[in-house]
């Protein structure tokens, strides 16, 4: 098993505020992307407990409510695979 890994990725979505409500307004009724994505690198570690991912992701598109500046993540335990 290898122990380390890097990885790149690309990443795309939207969260709305109402469950099947895919009006792209807001609550003051401006108008925001229809979606937002993101590039960035991770690092994984695969160790007896269990994996460790580190990722570092960048948005592409923002807006008012979302900066230009990067984020980091962190993740513990596997994730299932689609």
């Amino acid at each position: 098993m290898n122990e380390f890994a890097s990885r790149c990725f690309y990443d795309i979505g939207n969260v709305y505020s109402k469950a099947y409500s895919f009006s792209t307004a807001d609550a003051t009724g401006a108008t925001r992307p229809t979606y937002y994505d993101n590039w960035g690198v991770g690092i994984r570690l695969n160790l007896p407990i269990g994996p460790l991912r580190l990722d570092y992701g960048i948005p592409i598109t923002h807006d008012s409510f979302t900066s230009s500046s990067g984020r980091f993540q962190f993740g513990v335990g596997y994730t299932r695979d689609f």
